[in-house]
């Protein structure tokens, strides 16, 4: 059955409360030290991954860190609220995070950065999950990347795979990265089946 827009639109709202107001913002662009930054967050819905991110990575990094697990762990509570027809419209939407987390990736491999960096960077908020990620994050090389999509049967494989042929005689990452961002559009408009608001907006 599915569960009632009323109901999951409600639950979400409830999880609004708990963002940042502006006055706060504007007292955090005051601060001058990340350490008075950091204490200032800890005091927020926030402190808790904040607090155990920056133990294991002291300073700005384990804020960032701390920040993007919490934004993680919201998404996932979110899809916990919903089913049918609810669900499929958020999936297509965090979808957007597996395209954002691929493309940091195969960026990475086109420019040699290190695997912390590129680790660093990702938000498993999509349906690709952190292990997965991690792994593929571990791959050393473009080609290789889109080869581990394609052996665990991504989708986002496909239009990588397109792509390759353009990105090899170039080597201009957007050829990738545009075949990338159109499947994506694609696949989320066809899934949008239904006559409804949902599928114009």
């Amino acid at each position: 059955m599915d569960v009632s827009y009323g109901y999951s639109n409600a639950r979400i709202r409830a999880m609004k409360s708990y963002l940042l107001d502006r006055v706060f913002y504007e007292r955090l662009i005051e601060m001058k030290e990340v350490d008075e930054i950091t204490a200032a967050l800890e005091v927020t819905p926030y402190r808790q991954d904040i607090s155990e991110a920056t133990l294991r990575k002291p300073g700005v990094v384990g804020v960032e860190e701390g920040l993007r697990k919490n934004t993680v762990k919201c998404f996932q509570k979110i899809l916990k609220m919903v089913d049918g027809e609810t669900e499929k419209l958020v999936k297509i939407i965090l979808g957007r995070w597996d395209v954002h987390n691929i493309k940091t990736v195969i960026r990475g491999k086109h420019i040699g950065a290190p695997i912390e960096e590129v680790l660093e960077s990702l938000v498993p908020a999509g349906e690709l999950s952190e292990a997965f990620l991690n792994e593929f994050a571990r791959v050393d090389e473009v080609k290789k990347c889109i080869d581990l999509l394609a052996t665990w049967r991504i989708d986002y494989a496909k239009p990588l795979t397109a792509g390759f042929p353009a990105y090899a005689k170039t080597k201009n990452i957007a050829d990738l990265e545009l075949s990338l961002d159109r499947f994506y559009f694609e696949s989320s408009f066809r899934k949008l089946t239904k006559k409804d608001l949902n599928t114009f907006l």
